[in-house]
């Protein structure tokens, strides 16, 4: 028999295992929340298939991404790309946290726990994310998927509002 007490103690993953949580495979999800971009537009709204494809939509951009082929619509345009493209990426880089180009060599603490989006994360403090950057980053990463929800360095960076994975049809 366990008392309450006993059941309220969790584990806190170790640095290693935060790392590759965020570094993850993603499962496929609809995210809607803001960021700092204010060229773009900072609201935006991202469907990930959880096989590299993306749909991001902002107020001055969409962008249509499946295997090699982008499809970017802005400023009346519509352009198709079949080279590598970096759109989007203050998006994608949180969303998809393998994308962090410093993940490896960052060190990172399990400063508590938060709900965002409606979701259960962990509250990490994290340095070493930018090259001879020493302030720490604070994070809000998904527990379940390790998606960072949110972000912030003083100010909020990056924030979902409106978090859903998808769901497998039956066929």
């Amino acid at each position: 028999m366990t008392t309450d007490r006993e059941e309220q103690v969790v584990t806190k993953p170790t640095e290693d295992e935060l790392k590759e949580l965020i570094r993850s495979e993603k499962p496929a999800f609809f995210a809607k929340g803001v960021t700092t971009d204010a060229e773009r537009g900072r609201k935006f709204t991202a469907v990930y298939d959880g096989r590299g494809n993306w749909f991001i939509e902002r107020p001055a951009r969409i962008e249509f991404k499946s295997g090699s082929r982008t499809v970017l619509v802005d400023e009346g345009a519509v352009r198709v790309l079949d080279i590598p493209v970096v759109a989007n990426n203050d998006v994608k880089v949180h969303l998809d946290g393998k994308r962090i180009a410093l993940l490896s060599e960052g060190s990172f603490e399990v400063v508590g726990r938060a709900v965002v989006a409606g979701r259960s994360c962990y509250e990490i403090r994290a340095w070493g994310l930018k090259q001879d950057d020493e302030l720490p980053f604070d994070m809000a990463v998904d527990q379940e998927t390790g998606v960072i929800l949110r972000m912030s360095k003083g100010e909020i960076l990056f924030e979902v509002n409106e978090f859903r994975l998808g769901v497998p049809t039956s066929s």
